[in-house]
């Protein structure tokens, strides 16, 4: 029963490291992806923004007002998210995060060209 007892509490401690080893990568890897959207939202859409102001063409005023270059913004935490997962969880979990990363990739480009489309329209 002690052979048990002991053989129990060694997986239990183990499966408490491995838990609270993953969650942390998890807490640390969201708190990238937030920076990574405030250095893309704060630091270099405002830059854009300042350039798109000084320049003299209208096209890059066109593209501010159909938000393109906020919506790029949102690729900065979608592909830390989709390379950061792979140290988080395991492969299975990998994968499939990573899926549905690329889903979220892909609608965005999609919501982007069509943002620049109608820039070039207008």
């Amino acid at each position: 029963m002690e052979d048990l007892r002991d053989w129990l509490e060694r997986q239990l401690t183990s499966f408490d490291e491995a838990l609270l080893g993953k969650l942390g990568g998890l807490v640390v890897l969201l708190l990238v992806m937030g920076v990574a959207h405030l250095v893309a939202r704060r630091g270099i859409l405002r830059a854009l923004y300042y350039l798109a102001e000084r320049t003299p063409t209208k096209l890059d005023d066109y593209l501010v007002n159909r938000k393109v270059f906020r919506r790029m913004a949102w690729l900065a935490p979608l592909l830390v998210a989709y390379y950061g997962v792979e140290g988080v969880g395991s492969r299975t979990l990998s994968l499939v995060v990573q899926r549905f990363v690329t889903s979220g990739i892909v609608g965005m480009m999609f919501l982007t060209v069509g943002g620049a489309l109608s820039a070039l329209h207008d």
